[in-house]
């Protein structure tokens, strides 16, 4: 694990001692994280694949599904950066 944790993984949490024990947690959850990780990542690749179709361009509400897919993209992102700590 060479970068932390974002602050935002605890700052739901009220307490330092609470804060430290969910943090503790995270960190011993690497496996399954590291699983989701893959998971978003393959998703990620598929979802790239899919918008270059010609199948996709062809649907005359395109904007609409290129848009929907954008924001699908940037959530990817989102979750990708919370699990940067497993790099």
């Amino acid at each position: 694990m060479s970068k932390g944790l974002l602050t935002v993984w605890a700052q739901h949490l009220k307490t330092e001692k609470e804060r430290q024990d969910f943090m503790d947690l995270v960190r011993n959850s690497t496996q399954v994280l590291g699983r989701l990780k893959t998971i978003i990542e393959e998703g990620s690749k598929s979802q790239h694949k899919k918008i270059l179709t010609d199948d996709f361009l062809a649907n005359p509400n395109w904007p609409n599904a290129m848009a929907f897919e954008l924001g699908k993209e940037a959530r990817d992102q989102h979750m990708l950066k919370l699990l940067e700590f497993l790099d």
